[in-house]
């Protein structure tokens, strides 16, 4: 799978968001996928987990509502 693939594939799958590698005292959180998606560059072959937000773009309440609406979104559609 590459990245766009990887891509493609979170939205279709309900997200999670996480404590970066700071801990919970952070102010920001992460948005990953909840089940792993990895994706490998071409370029090199390395594999990489696919996140959808990295630390440090996001805080805490930003974070949780953008998931809320994802989630819902793929609840109400999924019917």
């Amino acid at each position: 799978m590459n990245f766009d693939q990887a891509r493609e594939y979170s939205f279709t799958i309900p997200w999670k968001a996480t404590e970066c590698f700071s801990g919970s005292d952070c102010w920001c959180r992460i948005i990953v996928p909840t089940e792993p998606i990895y994706y490998t560059n071409p370029e090199s072959d390395n594999k990489y987990e696919y996140s959808v937000v990295d630390a440090g773009a996001l805080d805490q309440q930003t974070a949780e509502y953008i998931v809320r609406l994802h989630n819902e979104h793929l609840m109400r559609f999924k019917k």
